[in-house]
């Protein structure tokens, strides 16, 4: 019944998933046609300077993920799950809200953009307390609401895709960034009206919220690791080669991540349920899901990987000749795929 069931929940989301990713890959050649690598590499350490910060506002993503089923099991909401979130990350909020605008300067030099990117820093971060109220869903296993919202990325990349070809702006970072910025509120504001009946009324739980606490700490030290790694690379790239070259090994990391889709969607989709079985008992059937179908569908998906590999000469007829460099970094950070499958997988066990 659980294979059953996760397989038709993975092929719901991995549907909707797919379709994103490909509008994502046939709209990519003409974004890059308009972006030079130096304007690409500008969205790029935004995105470096945000994933940072990222760490410690959203370190307790998969707290939510458990204490959020355990409570939703329970009482059919998770008041108390989100509300401690909140009240968690209330005072690094209002922290990195004083460190934004404290050394504005630096990150805008850093970064090679204007003062209006702090803006959206600022704004960023102190939404943040209450959104990524989608992990919320995930705990009701609403995946077709889940894969509905992914209309609004396919939203806002039409919205990049007009104004770029009608010329409404000019192909700049900051278009990028405010573009995404937009998709972000829309799934915010959906989100929150559909989550509202379960969310309630501030409620403080000190214990609730010391448990999450407790269950989030080790979490940041692995955020902390894998975040830093996955940006020290554009990170060392400003430092010693210009902008350019940071927009070419940026187009390599965006493949990468969309590679990596189908993975995220597993193990998205296997949180909950794996939780429940844990807290009714089902040892067994966990024990027998990990021993027999994790195996397999990390090594069928390993060999498709592999196959994958073989066509990346032909790269460059996607994104065009100005991205060419683009295939190197991409071999380079493709190697951890193929341990990828069987990590996802198992974190859900963990």
């Amino acid at each position: 019944m659980l294979i059953k069931d996760s397989v038709k929940s993975f092929v719901q989301l991995l549907s909707s998933k797919i379709f994103v990713q490909t509008l994502n890959l046939i709209t990519l050649p003409i974004v890059l046609r308009y972006f030079v690598p130096s304007e690409y590499g500008k969205v790029a350490l935004y995105q470096a300077v945000y994933g940072l910060l990222a760490i410690f506002l959203f370190f307790t993503h998969h707290a939510k993920a458990r204490f959020g089923r355990e409570e939703y099991d329970a009482t059919g909401n998770f008041r108390k799950t989100f509300w401690s979130v909140f009240f968690i990350k209330l005072p690094i909020v209002l922290f990195a809200g004083i460190s934004i605008f404290y050394f504005h300067k630096y990150i805008e030099n850093y970064i090679g953009l204007s003062s209006e990117i702090i803006v959206v820093l600022l704004f960023l971060t102190f939404l943040s307390p209450i959104s990524n109220n989608i992990d919320f869903l995930n705990v009701q296993e609403k995946y077709g609401i889940m894969s509905l919202l992914g209309l609004v990325d396919v939203l806002t990349r039409l919205m990049l895709i007009a104004f770029l070809l009608f010329a409404v702006f000019p192909p700049y970072a900051i278009l990028l960034i405010l573009i995404n910025l937009f998709g972000t509120i829309v799934q915010f504001i959906i989100t929150f009206f559909l989550l509202y009946r379960q969310i309630g009324l501030p409620l403080f739980d000190w214990r609730w919220t010391k448990d999450i606490l407790i269950f989030s700490l080790p979490f940041l030290i692995h955020v902390i690791g894998a975040t830093t790694v996955g940006y020290i690379d554009v990170i060392v790239i400003r430092k010693y080669l210009p902008l350019s070259d940071v927009g070419v090994y940026a187009v390599s990391y965006k493949i990468n991540c969309i590679l990596f889709v189908p993975l995220t969607i597993m193990m998205t989709m296997l949180m909950p349920r794996i939780i429940s079985l844990y807290n009714q008992n089902q040892h067994e059937q966990i024990s027998w899901f990990y021993s027999r179908f994790t195996p397999q569908i990390s090594f069928i998906i390993s060999q498709i990987f592999c196959f994958f590999m073989l066509f990346l000469p032909l790269l460059p007829l996607i994104i065009g000749q100005k991205y060419n460099n683009a295939i190197s970094p991409l071999a380079v950070v493709l190697i951890s795929f193929s341990a990828a499958p069987y990590v996802y997988l198992m974190v859900p066990k963990f």
